[in-house]
Formats: C-alpha cells, sequence, structure tokens
C-alpha cells in the first residue's frame, strides 16, 4: 500500500531520506573510488595526444588509453567550462567567446550551462578539479530523488534504495556525465517526483517545487535533453492525476493540478530566461537551424534495431572505446541500452508478481513504447517525427526514459519479492528462470545473425568472458529469489550489492582519468603562440586537418577560425565553406569523393596498394594518421572521413589555405603537422616558416587588421551573392566591403582605425578619414551587438557577409562596439522576478507547516 503522507512525513524526520542518501553517496564514492585514492581528476582530455602538437607529449605519456566517446567533452564542454569559470572569477558575466570561429554567443550556446549550480564549483576547483565533485554530486542526487520516488510509490525501504542505486548507475547518465545531456538527465526524478506531489495534492508549493526543478534542468544546457524530459514528465503527471482517488470534486481537482502544471512549465522557463532568450537569440542566427529541415539527425541508428536489443544484455559486443576495439557503425553511447542484468531481471519481476498492476503496468508500457521511439522504429518514427521538437531531435536519447522506467520496475520486483507471499515469489522464481532462457536464445541469435559483422571486427574472441559474466549475473539473481525469506534483510542487501557491482564494473573504464597537470598541458608551438599574443593587435590562428582540435584553442585562449559547435552562425558557416577550397571547388570536391572512397576501404582492410593510385604524398601519410585514429573512433569508416574532412558538421577542419579570405578573416598563424608536404597552399610567399617543433608554424605577412577603414563598398542582394562578390578574383576586399543595405552616405575616403580597448564582448576604436567612410570589424555580425559612434548609438550592419560594419562620416570618431542582446536584459529581469515569487511561494508554504506544527503540539 502506499506510505500515507503522515507516515511519509514521520519517516522523514526520523532520517529515512538521510539514509537512503547515505547509500546511494556510498555507491558513488565507490564507483569513482579509481580517481579519489589515485587523486586524479575526471577528464578525458588524454584524447588531445592522438592530434598534433600534443602527439608525443611528455606530460601526456602516463595519462592512459585515450576514450574517443569523450570528444565533445574534451573538445566543447571542458574548454568552455573553463573559460566561463575564468571570465566569473574576474568578475564578467561570460556572453561572448572570441576563441572559435570569428567569435560566438558563449551564454547563448547552452551548452555552456553558465548558470547550473553544480557549474560554480568550476570558480572554486579551476583547471578541471571540480569536475569529480560535480559527477558525485550530480549522480547522487540523481539516485536520491529516485529512492524518494519510489518511497513515495510505497516501495520499502531497501527496494527504494535499489532504485536510488540503480539510477545512480544509470550507464547512459555515465556515457554523458561530461555532457550536458546528463545536467538534464540527473533532474528526471526530481521532476517527476514533484509532479507526482502535485498531481496528488495540487498545491501551489509542490508547483513552484516542480518550476524550480523544470529551471534548472533549462540551466543544464541541453534543450534537446529538456524536451524528452518533459515529455515523459507531462505523461507521468496526466497518468498519475487521471487515476489517484480522491475525496470529491474529482474534476475539480484534476483541473487545478494540470492548470498548475502548465503555470509550473511556464515559470521554470521564466526561471531560466536568462539563459533561455539569449539561446533563442543564438539558435535563430545559426546554420542548424535555419539548415533545420536538411536531413533527420542520427538516421543511421534505426537501421541497427537488432544491435541495440541485444546490447541490453552484452553490451561490448562489438567492443567497447575505453578500451580502444569498439567497431560498431553507430556511436556507442547512442548504441547502448545497458540498464545492467540484476536491474533488468528484477524489472520483469516486478510484472510478474502482478502487484501495484496500475503502477507497474504504466512503466512497463512507458518502457515499451518510448524504446520503440528510440530505436526510431518503423511507423513509430514517422508520427513522432509530426510532433514540434521531436521532429528535429535525436529521439535515440529516449532511452533515458527507458531506463528510468527499468529503474522503478526494479525497485518493484524486489519490493516484490520482499512482499513475504509465497505465491507472488513462485510467480518470480519461474518468470526468472524462463528470463534466463530467453536472455540466452536472444544472446545466441543475435550473435549468429551478426557473426560475418563479428568475425569482421575480430569481436568474437570477445565473447566468451562476456557470455561468462552474463551467466553469473543472471544465476546470481535467481539465486536471491530462491534464498529463504528469513533471510530478507541480506537478499536486499545483496539485490544492491549485486546491482552496484554489475554496474560499477561495467563503468570503471568509462571514466577517464588523469593528473590535474595533463589536462590540456603546454606544449612549445601553443606557448610561442600565447607569447605573441597582444590584446590591442588581435589575430586568429588556423590549423590543417586535425592539427589543434577545431575548439582545443579556447582552452588555451588562443583565437582560431575554426570551431567546433553544433550551432555554428549561418553566417560564419556560409563564409568557411568557400574558406577551403576543397569544399568551394567542385573539380577539388570530386577528389574528395575519390579520397572517401580509398580511404574507405583502407580502414577497413589496410592494403597499402590503394594507396598508390593517389598521386599525392600528402594524401597518402594524411590517411594513414586518418586510420591510425578511427581504429580508436566510434564511426563506420565513410562517416568518419566525412567528419574528419570534408565541411562544418559541428567542426570546421580546414585542407587547403591558399584561399585569400584567410586575409580577410585576420588568420596570421598557420599550424601543420611536421609531415604535411606543404602542397596545400602553405608554399605561397606570403607563408613564412616561424617555429617548428613537433608542428610548424607558418606567418601570413597578407593577413588584415580585426579592424579597418573602407572608403568603397557594394550592395550585393543576397548573402550569397555577397559571397560571390567576394570570392571574385577581380575583387579587392582591401578596399572595398560588400554590404546587403544602401548606405547614406556613401564611403567615399579610406582612413585609419586603431583598437584602443578590446575584451570579448566590447571592442572600441578610434577612427579617422577626410570623408565619409565604413568601418568593418572582422567579427562575426550579430543582432545583439549594438554600436555607439562618440557616444551615441549608431546602426551595425553587415559586412563582407558575416563581420560587423559601422558607417561613419567625415573626422576623428570613437566607436565602441558592445555585445549587448536585449534578450539578456529581458532574461534577467524574468528570471529574477520568478526567483522571487517562487521564494516567496516557498517561504508562506514553510510558515503554514510551521504553524501547523506549532498547533499539533499545542494540542498535545
Amino acid at each position: 500500500m502506499r506510505t500515507s503522507p503522515a507516515t511519509s512525513s514521520r519517516s522523514f524526520f526520523r532520517g529515512e531520506p538521510l539514509r537512503l542518501l547515505l547509500v546511494v553517496l556510498v555507491v558513488q564514492l565507490v564507483a569513482f573510488a579509481p580517481h579519489l585514492l589515485r587523486g586524479r581528476i575526471l577528464s578525458g582530455a588524454a584524447l588531445v595526444r592522438t592530434h598534433a602538437p600534443f602527439e608525443g607529449s611528455a606530460a601526456l605519456a602516463t595519462a592512459g588509453t585515450p576514450n574517443p566517446m569523450f570528444g565533445d567533452a574534451v573538445f566543447q564542454n571542458e574548454p568552455w567550462s573553463d573559460e566561463v569559470a575564468h571570465r566569473v572569477v574576474g568578475g564578467e558575466l561570460p556572453l561572448w567567446n572570441p576563441y572559435q570561429f570569428a567569435g560566438v554567443p558563449l551564454l547563448g550556446d547552452s551548452q555552456s550551462a553558465t548558470f547550473y549550480p553544480p557549474q560554480l564549483l568550476h570558480v572554486v576547483f579551476p583547471r578541471g578539479r571540480a569536475n569529480l565533485p560535480i559527477a558525485i554530486l550530480k549522480l547522487v542526487a540523481a539516485g536520491w530523488f529516485t529512492a524518494l520516488l519510489a518511497r513515495r510509490l510505497g516501495l520499502g525501504f531497501a527496494p527504494s534504495a535499489l532504485a536510488g542505486v540503480a539510477f545512480s548507475l544509470f550507464p547512459w547518465l555515465h556515457l554523458w556525465l561530461p555532457c550536458t545531456p546528463s545536467n538534464v538527465g540527473v533532474l528526471l526524478p526530481a521532476a517527476v517526483l514533484a509532479a507526482d506531489v502535485l498531481a496528488a495534492e495540487a498545491s501551489l508549493a509542490a508547483a513552484a517545487a516542480l518550476a524550480l526543478v523544470f529551471g534548472l534542468q533549462h540551466f543544464g544546457g541541453h534543450p534537446e535533453t529538456v524536451v524528452h524530459s518533459t515529455v515523459f514528465t507531462t505523461v507521468w503527471f496526466a497518468f498519475r492525476a487521471l487515476t489517484l482517488p480522491r475525496d470529491g470534486g474529482r474534476t475539480r481537482a484534476i483541473a487545478r493540478a494540470s492548470t498548475l502544471f502548465v503555470a509550473a512549465g511556464v515559470a521554470g522557463v521564466l526561471l531560466a530566461a536568462v539563459q533561455v532568450l539569449p539561446f533563442l537569440d543564438y539558435l535563430r542566427e545559426s546554420a542548424a537551424w535555419r539548415d533545420r529541415n536538411a536531413s533527420a539527425p542520427h538516421a543511421a541508428i534505426g537501421t541497427a534495431i537488432g544491435w541495440r536489443c541485444l546490447s541490453f544484455f552484452l553490451p561490448n559486443v562489438f567492443g567497447n572505446p575505453a578500451h580502444g576495439d569498439y567497431r560498431s557503425g553507430i556511436a556507442y553511447r547512442e548504441l547502448i541500452l545497458y540498464v545492467g542484468v540484476p536491474t533488468l531481471l528484477f524489472a520483469v519481476s516486478a510484472i510478474a508478481a502482478g502487484r501495484r498492476r496500475r503502477d507497474v503496468a504504466f512503466l512497463g508500457a512507458s518502457a515499451v513504447a518510448f524504446l520503440l521511439v528510440a530505436l526510431r522504429f518503423p511507423g513509430v518514427h514517422e508520427v513522432v517525427r509530426l510532433v514540434p521538437l521531436l521532429s528535429i531531435a535525436a529521439n535515440s536519447r529516449f532511452t533515458m526514459i527507458v531506463g528510468f522506467c527499468l529503474v522503478l520496475l526494479s525497485g518493484f520486483g524486489l519490493d516484490a519479492l520482499l512482499s513475504g507471499d509465497e505465491g507472488v515469489r513462485r510467480r518470480i522464481r519461474r518468470t526468472l528462470v524462463a528470463g534466463a532462457f530467453v536472455i540466452a536464445v536472444i544472446a545466441v541469435v543475435g550473435v549468429l545473425a551478426n557473426r560475418e559483422v563479428l568475425r569482421e571486427l575480430s569481436s568474437v574472441d570477445r565473447l566468451a568472458p562476456q557470455a561468462a559474466i552474463l551467466g553469473a549475473l543472471v544465476v546470481a539473481t535467481i539465486g536471491l529469489a530462491f534464498a529463504p525469506l528469513a533471510r530478507a534483510r541480506w537478499i536486499a542487501a545483496l539485490a544492491i550489492a549485486l546491482t552496484a557491482a554489475d554496474l560499477v564494473a561495467f563503468e570503471w573504464p568509462m571514466h577517464p582519468g588523469l593528473e590535474a597537470s595533463q589536462r590540456f598541458p603546454e606544449v612549445e608551438s601553443l606557448a610561442f603562440l600565447r607569447a605573441k599574443a597582444s590584446p590591442l593587435e588581435p589575430w586568429r590562428i588556423a590549423a590543417l586537418d586535425r592539427t589543434l582540435a577545431p575548439n582545443l584553442a579556447t582552452a588555451y585562449r588562443l583565437e582560431d577560425v575554426r570551431g567546433d559547435d553544433a550551432m555554428t552562425p549561418w553566417r560564419q558557416d556560409l563564409l568557411l565553406r568557400r574558406t577551403d577550397p576543397v569544399l568551394a571547388d567542385p573539380a577539388r570536391h570530386r577528389l574528395s569523393e575519390e579520397l572517401e572512397r580509398v580511404a574507405t576501404q583502407f580502414f577497413l582492410t589496410g592494403d597499402e596498394a590503394l594507396l598508390q593510385k593517389l598521386p599525392r604524398p600528402l594524401d597518402r601519410t594524411r590517411i594513414r594518421r586518418l586510420r591510425d585514429e578511427w581504429s580508436k573512433s566510434d564511426l563506420p569508416p565513410d562517416q568518419f572521413f566525412r567528419t574528419k574532412t570534408r565541411g562544418l558538421a559541428h567542426e570546421f577542419l580546414l585542407r587547403d589555405v591558399s584561399s585569400p579570405l584567410l586575409d580577410l578573416l585576420g588568420v596570421r598563424f598557420v599550424m601543420a603537422a611536421a609531415d604535411d608536404d606543404g602542397a596545400s597552399g602553405l608554399r605561397e610567399p606570403r607563408f613564412r616558416l616561424v617555429h617548428e617543433d613537433t608542428v610548424r608554424v607558418f606567418e601570413n605577412s597578407s593577413a588584415m587588421p580585426r579592424a579597418f577603414l573602407l572608403g568603397a563598398a557594394e550592395v550585393a542582394a543576397s548573402p550569397e551573392a555577397a559571397l560571390d562578390r567576394l570570392v571574385d578574383p577581380g575583387f579587392d576586399f582591401r578596399k572595398t566591403a560588400v554590404v546587403e543595405v544602401r548606405l547614406d552616405p556613401e564611403p567615399a575616403a579610406a582612413g585609419t582605425a586603431t583598437i584602443r580597448a578590446r575584451e570579448p564582448e566590447r571592442l572600441v576604436v578610434e577612427t579617422e578619414a577626410p570623408g565619409p567612410s565604413l568601418l568593418v570589424v572582422t567579427e562575426t555580425f550579430d543582432p545583439g551587438v549594438r554600436a555607439e559612434c562618440d557616444g551615441k548609438p549608431a546602426p551595425v550592419i553587415v559586412a563582407d557577409v558575416a563581420f560587423r560594419g559601422v558607417a561613419l562620416p567625415a573626422g576623428r570618431h570613437e566607436v565602441t562596439l558592445r555585445y549587448a542582446p536585449r534578450s539578456l536584459r529581458l532574461g534577467i529581469g524574468l528570471s529574477l522576478a520568478t526567483a522571487v515569487i517562487l521564494l516567496g511561494i516557498g517561504a508562506r508554504h514553510l510558515r503554514i507547516r510551521r504553524l501547523a506544527a506549532l498547533t499539533v503540539r499545542k494540542t498535545s
């Protein structure tokens, strides 16, 4: 039976939630014991040693095996977190990131998770030392709220603890742990718990609590996962609101609860408005939004339903990226469905027990429904694509919901096993034995169906130990069901221990660790570039291929013309695609396709004869190097080659520096691998070798300054037309700008522009010209940029496709350009107002409870 509110309150003050918290905390300390005992930080930054200029770095010699699965964290989240912490320590609000592309919003990127509370630990513990405490804090919160929810659903202490432990060790959370999806996922149990209370009580306090959780999820930095979490929270609320028993006025109570639920959702968005509104601004200006209907994300996942289902039992059947032997055609964490063998068996036991049928049926149906969505099951996938937001989301990640439902079902299963009803226990035993047989059949059939693939990927020799572990876990779980009920406490303790041991053993290799000094270590070439930096004479760098992976420059506070971001500004995307001649020239693009075909075959066979078909030694060297990198990757060869050599997917990779657009972009230094033969434009007279160690650094003598004053401008009908004019060999962008609106008066005289002050969000330029002129600043145009000329507002126009322009009258002027979007000011106001309202509701609720407690005490 459900625990009554009075009983729940007494249990709370007797310390039961504290004991549940302690259980989850102890398990997490064990899970991260290797790092805690060795004083290592949680970071996958050892991955940088697979790229120049870190190859062979002495600092990384003992950093462990690089895990390519955490590339997003290493090349995106960790540099952004460092930059946010650096700016906050300096007393700044981190709004703009000048270190990738030609500058992009930082707060608006959302994945910087600037206002997510655990991120504040980066300010206290810099240089990645906060990663481990943040991870433990998030996972403990996830497990604790899961346990509290299970307790609220009427489960005993031990089954609730089992559910909490299982979700705190849920592989989905651990595989995404260094990235922002986990920021949102760990709060799913809190959202569901608050929604459950709201469905039952329809109180303002419960709505405020739910709004707080929704707000924190938005602050987590991954809107896609917020959508997935909100979908399930809404489904849960609807189920509870419609099925909970009520004392009279049922329709009115449901209507009130539903109104408060919608209000909580709106309040959650308003609470996070300071992050949500700048994100929406950036989203509208991003290439991802402009091309949102170009293709469905993760389209290949629907073709591997059998592989994914097999991962319920044999998660490493195709290898594991932590061991460097993963070979499946789909990214590992997108493929994996593993929740733990004991967790799965206990979940099945809950269904077999036939107790609490309504709740168990809902959780089971939800698990199946969201699994079909995650698998992109034919028919289901087409229906889901009709739903707004879900149509452009990576819905394979609904596995988070599947795992959460199974975790709660496992608690129901253990609760049934400990119930004392012998009939229930017999049904569970029969089900577990039948389940063992089904698992064996599925595993055997799955392996046989993929035997050719497994043989090709050299995975057969890994099956025996995995099968042995699977069998041992199944036998141990069944053994608990046959243990005498007199040992109920031992059964419960062993069930929790077995579940924890299974998941901890699976996840230990997944937690990359290294010494704090090994994270983003200094190397000679980067030190050389940092020594050249000057805030009043800014310049950018570029690198060929995978040398200094895109966005890694952010960690070293070097401005890179490239970047690695899911939301590239669309104008920069347009410009950069024409900057690389391999992408811009159809003939060379066909050569790239030929390279892809040869590379794909070479990756699979290693046949050197294939490479001899390529005319350029540089291409042969490049593909050999890429094959070594692919061997540690979780991508199929064709997808890997496209990602690493062509265009803007999330990252821009430069294969040729002969384009004059690099001069316009202010690229003063170019890095290239030591074995690069210089055929990619570096032989041009403008490039001079200025430094050499494990990489070579070339200086571009033709690089243009960040700000310059022009005396002529041409009007183009569209950004595409402006770009065509800009790359016309007969056009001189050093003398004439291309704009998209007519200027009045038109520029008539060139002049001088001198930077007097520069910060990430602010640039002050002193100009002088004998006539009207146009100031061009080669930093990304954004509608949130404001300009002042001699203290008076001035319009900012688009210049040269992607940059900022300000039309000036004759004479000397001081121009200030500042990134200050109106959405930020509005967001701050809305967030503060909502926070005050929620605090007021919380204070009122606590005051009422305190008065009620005093009244009860006086009556007694």
